[in-house]
């Protein structure tokens, strides 16, 4: 059974390690939270956690859980607020959260020219943030070609970081734009153009939170089934 006033208390905890055992509960067991406000309201508290491990985590959780919380005005209130936070480290959170809970969120057009702002945040971190939350958010953002426009614009970033998560961006968006294609030419071309930035987003970085490591060979493996008949 989740105690969740025990988790609570971790959550105020100074002892690191207790801070990290409640996030991974939360995390874990939110659908089972019997006050899933007071949750909310932890996770919120351990996005500022002094051990940047903690606060990335918890934005992930943010969006997550955002789904599950009785209060999503209140709770999108507090995402938006976050993305004005003097704190880049918060704005980075708050644009991730955007991208993940973006369907579940009240205020569309809001959330939209938040992620926009964010693309032309000072910060590196928060606009490659912003990049891959476009590619998230994508099919349901009310100005798509300002999105292209604006992923296009961050692959000529100076950071390598923003450029990867551009380029990956712009791939999915071009695999959504293929599942949406009327003929099987018009689908190739697209799952094409996609590859390409796939390729570029490889390039730019081989570290191992470069998503186009996996995307780049699932999708050439993708296009050779389908398109060349051979093997896999």
């Amino acid at each position: 059974m989740v105690d969740q006033e025990k988790i609570h208390n971790q959550c105020l905890s100074d002892d690191l390690k207790e801070r990290i055992h409640a996030l991974e509960q939360l995390e874990e067991f939110f659908s089972l939270m019997p006050d899933k406000q007071q949750s909310w309201s932890d996770l919120l508290r351990l996005t500022k956690d002094e051990d940047s491990h903690v606060s990335h985590w918890a934005a992930s959780a943010l969006g997550s859980a955002f789904s599950q919380v009785p209060d999503k005005q209140q709770a999108w209130d507090d995402l938006h607020r976050l993305t004005n936070d003097e704190d880049c480290s918060v704005r980075y959170i708050a644009a991730e959260a955007l991208g993940s809970a973006y369907s579940q969120l009240p205020d569309k057009q809001q959330a939209w020219n938040d992620l926009h702002r964010l693309t032309n945040d000072e910060d590196s971190g928060v606009r490659s943030s912003a990049a891959s939350s476009l590619g998230s958010a994508f099919p349901q953002l009310p100005d798509k070609q300002q999105a292209w426009n604006d992923l296009h614009r961050l692959t000529n970033d100076e950071d390598g970081d923003v450029r990867t998560f551009s380029n990956h961006s712009l791939g999915r968006i071009l695999i959504f734009m293929a599942s949406q294609a009327e003929t099987d030419e018009d689908y190739k071309k697209e799952l094409e153009k996609a590859i390409e930035f796939f390729e570029t987003a490889a390039e730019e970085s081989y570290g191992w939170d470069n998503p186009a490591q996996f995307c780049l060979p699932f999708y050439r493996s993708f296009h050779t089934i389908i398109f060349k008949k051979t093997g896999s």
